[in-house]
């Protein structure tokens, strides 16, 4: 379930403990907010509350994009408020941004493209096009999974989860991230084109001393003929095409990177 399906900022966090299906997960909340493990048990299992110095904290541990990260501080200062009155209040804010969380889910058209200023940045760097088909695999659906699968810091997994979220890259539901309807496609004549393909190449060769038995690099120079030339072309064309008709039907289990250039060397 998301966030926004709670209105107790502790039932969200002993949901996520549960599912999480893990022990140490206390100890880990501990850890991030910079309490004991005495305290945070006191905070989830008892009366206390815990500060919004720790609950902002916190949302870096749970992974919670901007809005949602509002939405559970104002949970927190909900349970914190001293009177009626400021209890009502926030709990109006409570319900506005419920609100916006649902009409900011169904914003993006099927059709819709990313503009020239969203390509620049998601061609930028590989990890905004790697996260995104990594939440189309069963195993990587939220930002601490994912941060930990490619070994990069939370907090950038979860500004680029939501990056592609708002453009609809994206979806996410109470089971965490998913492949969203929006499609990707960068014109080979494209100012992005020469970055994109060298951050996957710069990606293969970090890659090449850990290369496993299944894997493959392939590196040839050679001489032919000018008649032969494109024929090898043509050739590589014809593969890369049935790889797609292989992709079709396959499952979303590993993701992978194919890497082919064929060029003159002048």
């Amino acid at each position: 379930m998301s966030v926004f399906d709670f209105t107790s900022y502790k039932s969200f966090v002993l949901d996520f403990v549960q599912k999480a299906k893990r022990r140490g997960v206390f100890t880990e909340i501990a850890q991030a907010i910079g309490a004991n493990s005495s305290a945070v048990s006191q905070i989830f299992k008892g009366p206390h509350e815990l500060n919004l110095d720790q609950a902002l904290l916190l949302t870096d541990y749970l992974g919670l994009a901007s809005l949602e990260r509002d939405y559970f501080l104002l949970l927190v200062q909900k349970e914190r408020a001293g009177t009626e009155r400021l209890r009502t209040h926030i709990a109006s804010q409570i319900r506005d941004l419920q609100k916006k969380s649902q009409s900011s889910q169904n914003h993006v058209s099927p059709h819709e493209k990313l503009k020239e200023k969203d390509q620049s940045e998601f061609y930028s760097d590989w990890t905004y096009s790697a996260i995104r088909l990594s939440t189309s695999l069963p195993g990587l659906k939220t930002p601490e999974l994912i941060a930990k699968h490619f070994n990069i810091p939370i907090r950038k997994v979860v500004r680029i989860l939501e990056f592609l979220t708002d453009r609809g890259l994206c979806q996410k539901d109470g089971t965490g991230y998913h492949v969203g309807i929006s499609k990707t496609h960068l014109a080979s004549d494209s100012p992005s084109a020469s970055r994109h393909h060298s951050n996957w190449r710069i990606k293969s060769m970090e890659h090449y001393p850990a290369l496993k038995e299944r894997e493959l690099a392939f590196s040839s120079p050679m001489t032919l003929s000018k008649t032969d030339f494109p024929k090898v072309k043509d050739l590589l064309l014809n593969s890369i095409s049935k790889t797609h008709e292989i992709l079709g039907p396959s499952q979303n289990e590993v993701l992978a990177c194919l890497n082919i250039d064929w060029f003159e060397i002048r």
